[in-house]
């Protein structure tokens, strides 16, 4: 069986609630008993009202491991600071700079959606010296700042995590299981749209897409080949198009993209998005296309996987042996908190293993965008990992 497609020791039983974890499950338990004996771990966050906030609620889960504690929060929105200060009950900074310099964190949360600050908090951190840094999606703006972040956290061993929530739902397991076992006999393609929303294009690509491309990786392996067809309005794209985009991604162009990705598995990657959508395909989902049959995956949906059938949707069922796993109830808190995203990292970061979506995962999915629009510039193929210079922008 091809790595990419072998269950991880992360299965779904591993996901249940954080004082369960303790009790119940030995690899992360064992982990987080040593953190709570020996020096405490500091957590900081970072947040940008107006600029992309705090994220989806990344602070949450912190606090509640043991030897764990948030300890100081920055946003240079005044009044975003003070919010935050009386909902965390913690000391607040304008500046994060200096909140790295003072309280010398262990983990730094980088919670803004605008990822404009991205690697400039990302590297801020880790020549600080923290040793972990949990992120907000899309990871980067661009291939410079993604390579710089990954070369900088191998030189400084820092483990760094992205909020990719749905890669930690126990269901991406038992899918890949599925998929061992024949289920949908054998996986012929894998197709994915955003929301096809105001954002539809090239907004959606970077927002949601990420979501997407990152998931399909997980069943695929690395992208070796992109050809792509970006359009305005139904035409070729001119460099009048070329706009600065919503969420601090920097210059965007296109309404219309329909990408094809060849893998290193053989199975192809399809990623649609349009504003006059021409596919009649459920929006913000990745559909793995089998000869027998069809896994939906829907994202930020609790199940997350399920199967299609000529009576539409149905939970993806168990497998002859497999228990039920965690209520929707504890997965929306394991998995929609990030609990399981912050126990991962924390579990990395004690035994020096690696995230579950790291910043190489984060580096893969900047390099299939890019791809996609310096395929539709060359109006041919391009090979991936792509080459530096085919910058779009």
């Amino acid at each position: 069986m091809p790595a990419f497609l072998t269950p991880s020791p992360l299965t779904r039983r591993t996901f249940l609630g954080a004082g369960l974890a303790l009790a119940t499950f030995p690899r992360w338990s064992e982990a987080l008993a040593q953190v709570a004996s020996n020096k405490e771990i500091k957590v900081a966050l970072i947040g940008d009202t107006g600029h992309g906030d705090y994220g989806h609620g990344l602070e949450k889960p912190w606090s509640s491991f043991p030897g764990v504690r948030l300890v100081a929060v920055a946003d240079q929105n005044p009044a975003g600071l003070a919010k935050a200060k009386a909902r965390l009950g913690i000391p607040g900074y304008a500046d994060y700079r200096e909140m790295l310099a003072t309280v010398l964190p262990d983990v730094l949360i980088i919670g803004p959606r605008h990822i404009h600050r991205h690697h400039e908090m990302a590297m801020a951190g880790i020549q600080q010296g923290v040793r972990a840094i949990y992120m907000e999606k899309p990871f980067c703006r661009n291939l410079q700042e993604a390579d710089e972040i990954v070369a900088a956290c191998k030189a400084k061993n820092v483990k760094l995590a992205l909020a990719h929530r749905n890669r930690y739902h126990p269901d991406v397991e038992r899918v890949k299981k599925h998929l061992a076992a024949g289920t949908i006999g054998t996986l012929k393609e894998l197709s994915g749209t955003g929301k096809q929303d105001r954002r539809a294009g090239a907004e959606d690509l970077w927002v949601l897409g990420s979501h997407v491309l990152n998931l399909a990786l997980c069943f695929t392996g690395k992208a070796t080949r992109c050809e792509a067809t970006v359009k305005q309005d139904g035409r070729p794209l001119a460099a009048s198009d070329w706009k600065e985009g919503g969420e601090g991604i920097g210059l965007l162009a296109g309404n219309h993209i329909d990408a094809h990705f060849a893998t290193e598995s053989g199975v192809p990657i399809r990623f649609y998005s349009a504003a006059e959508p021409h596919r009649r395909e459920p929006v913000f989902t990745l559909r793995l296309v089998g000869t027998k049959g069809v896994i939906q995956m829907r994202f930020d949906e609790f199940p997350l996987a399920y199967l299609e059938t000529e009576k539409g949707l149905i939970p993806l069922p168990l497998l002859p042996g497999e228990t039920p796993g965690p209520s929707d109830a504890e997965l929306r808190k394991n998995i929609g908190d990030h609990y399981a995203c912050a126990r991962d990292l924390l579990h990395a970061l004690r035994t020096h293993g690696r995230p579950l979506c790291n910043e190489e995962d984060g580096r893969d999915v900047v390099e299939m965008t890019f791809a996609i629009f310096a395929a539709q510039k060359a109006r041919k193929p391009v090979a991936l990992p792509l080459d530096r210079t085919l910058a779009y922008r």
